[in-house]
């Protein structure tokens, strides 16, 4: 009976593997505020736009007074990048299964700061943000992390190594990590952290959400006015159907 079950379980997984099938995600820009660009060789620069399209392999940076609001859908939901930051989207994929699409987002923070807010994530997921300091895996939460090494969780949980020494700590909503120690995060922190999040205008998508092996509902996500990515050159906000996935 055992033999039994652990072929059927392995079969199972080899079924799944087998359909499941990789595409790029994306990251919209939603909004932009002072000066940003971007690049897809990190040596051609052009203005960053509303509308505009990045994919994996493509860096954005923000003047000082800066900042631009990003729109990831299945790869982490929404993100801002403050000014004086620069970010590279390393790896935005998605591998869709017969159970529930899988995403993998991965970014490197190189200087200044961002800020995120991630829905929870289906199973088998990643979101990482590498830093000079360290390396952040969030579970889906609310956060603001910097390239100096400090890390605020406003909601749920991150797993964070410090490169420095290789320690590994998980850092629950109002704490954060700082100079290398847990600490309470101050309200204030807390606060502004959650209010920049707030302020993210969602685009509405549907999702298929599993009820059971093989059978899918399907839920709207965040309802919502967005900019259709066929339609960049305008770049204006065009009401469109809600779309399947990213």
């Amino acid at each position: 009976m055992k033999n039994l079950f652990f072929t059927a379980v392995f079969s199972t997984g080899l079924l799944f593997t087998a359909q499941a099938e990789a595409r790029e995600g994306h990251a919209l820009v939603r909004t932009v505020s002072g000066e940003a660009k971007m690049s897809v060789d990190g040596q051609n620069w052009e203005p960053l736009k509303v509308g505009a399209v990045l994919k994996t392999g493509t860096t954005v940076k923000t003047s000082t007074g800066g900042q631009t609001d990003l729109f990831l859908g299945l790869n982490g939901s929404m993100l801002r990048i403050a000014g004086g930051s620069e970010l590279t989207f390393s790896r935005l994929m998605i591998a869709d299964s017969p159970i529930e699409p899988i995403a993998q987002t991965e970014m490197i923070l190189k200087s200044g700061s961002a800020i995120g807010s991630v829905r929870k994530l289906p199973l088998g997921s990643s979101y990482v943000i590498k830093t000079p300091k360290g390396e952040a895996k969030v579970k889906g939460t609310v956060y603001e992390i910097n390239a100096d090494g400090e890390l605020i969780v406003v909601s749920g949980k991150v797993e964070y190594t410090d490169a420095s020494n290789g320690k590994e700590v998980l850092i629950a909503g109002g704490e954060k990590y700082s100079g290398g120690r847990e600490l309470k995060a101050a309200a204030d922190e807390q606060a502004a952290a959650a209010a920049a999040s707030a302020a993210f205008s969602s685009p509405g998508f549907n999702i298929k959400v599993p009820l059971r092996q093989g059978v899918f509902k399907t839920e709207a996500i965040a309802p919502a006015e967005w900019y259709n990515p066929i339609a960049i050159d305008n770049l204006k906000a065009v009401p469109v159907s809600p779309v399947e996935g990213n």
